[in-house]
């Protein structure tokens, strides 16, 4: 597109005399900042704006990339828009206030979000009446507390997702117990005590070779207030085969094991079963069954439950979270040293012949 002039600094407008194929791959890797000042110096770009803000103002389903984000301001203007995908778009609570008061929303994916606070989503559910899905997986800095706002201030809403939906329903144990989870992260487990509470972190392992690899850290609600190890508490899960999912926990520390183990498929443990791997983990093989469609949300017992213990408990409940958050951030950190050392000590074996 040709510059026009007094706009954007030099060496931006030199950038961009590029046909329009060329000028989106260059754009992708830009940030926010650099689109908003090639928009005022390229024509190109600037008439691809106009056309997706004319496409946005009728719409009623949108998924938006990163170009649109340029445009959050005139989302107040679609006063007909009844689905909003935000999915791994690098959005923050700033963002969430121009979702604010669409009155005909009622589905919301930010999964992915991982800047979207408790704010941000309360900013949602205070000026969103008409919503009834909120997906919210993988948005590490959400708490549990806000789904209870949630689910109490949307009559409609009728899903709250903060995790896959393979990880919904009830796990069979090799140790014969069932461990249920619900989509918005709660669970409930069959024994006496360690058997409620909810899902504080979930996200996926960023070094795995399947995307399906994922991380949690439990909160529990029925356990003695003073034990340290709460919200440390996790595995590595991926699913398996039909049904079934893989459950990789350590034996010596609370936080799970830092990569999942490619085994070959005769190294696997059968379903219900258990194997013993090197340096203290365990693998599990747990058959899973799917909810029913109006069984992915928790019993309303076991909500009171959840709302009790953050009403009563509430320093607690941060504490916990924090303490979950920085569980998952430190195994993060251990896993770039780990990858750190492991590349040094392959190029040391190289140039050693």
């Amino acid at each position: 597109g040709a510059p026009q002039p007094n706009s954007s600094p030099p060496a931006i407008m030199e950038l961009l005399d590029l046909s329009p194929d060329l000028l989106a791959l260059l754009l992708a890797h830009c940030t926010h900042s650099d689109w908003a000042h090639c928009a005022c110096s390229c024509a190109a770009l600037r008439s691809a704006v106009g056309d997706q803000r004319e496409r946005c103002l009728s719409a009623t389903e949108l998924s938006l990339g990163k170009l649109p984000l340029l445009l959050c301001p005139s989302l107040r203007q679609l006063s007909s828009l009844r689905e909003l995908r935000l999915r791994r778009v690098p959005i923050g609570d700033a963002h969430l206030s121009a979702v604010a008061g669409l009155p005909q929303l009622s589905l919301l994916d930010l999964t992915g979000a991982a800047r979207v606070t408790n704010n941000g989503v309360r900013l949602v559910v205070a000026g969103c009446p008409a919503i009834e899905e909120l997906h919210l997986t993988f948005c590490e800095c959400v708490g549990y507390i806000v789904v209870l706002e949630a689910m109490r201030r949307c009559p409609r809403l009728r899903l709250l997702r903060r995790q896959p939906e393979w990880m919904d329903g009830t796990f069979l144990t090799p140790w014969g117990e069932e461990h249920t989870y619900y989509a918005d992260g709660a669970f409930q487990f069959s024994r006496a005590s360690e058997s409620r509470g909810w899902v504080c972190q979930c996200r996926p392992l960023p070094s795995a070779g399947s995307s399906d690899v994922v991380e949690d850290r439990l909160l529990y609600t029925d356990i003695d207030g003073t034990w340290s190890h709460n919200g440390r508490v996790g595995v590595l899960m991926r699913p398996h085969s039909e049904g079934t999912v893989l459950v990789l926990q350590s034996l010596s520390t609370p936080e799970p094991p830092l990569d999942f183990p490619e085994l070959a498929a005769e190294l696997l443990p059968a379903v219900g079963q258990t194997r013993r791997l090197a340096g203290g983990a365990m693998l599990s093989c747990m058959a899973r069954r799917s909810p029913l469609q109006g069984e992915r949300m928790p019993p309303p017992e076991l909500t009171a439950h959840l709302q009790t213990f953050c009403d009563q408990h509430a320093a607690r409940r941060r504490e916990h979270e924090l303490r979950a958050l920085g569980s998952v951030r430190d195994t993060c950190r251990g896993r770039q040293r780990l990858a750190t050392t492991l590349s040094a000590l392959i190029s040391r074996l190289r140039v050693g012949g």
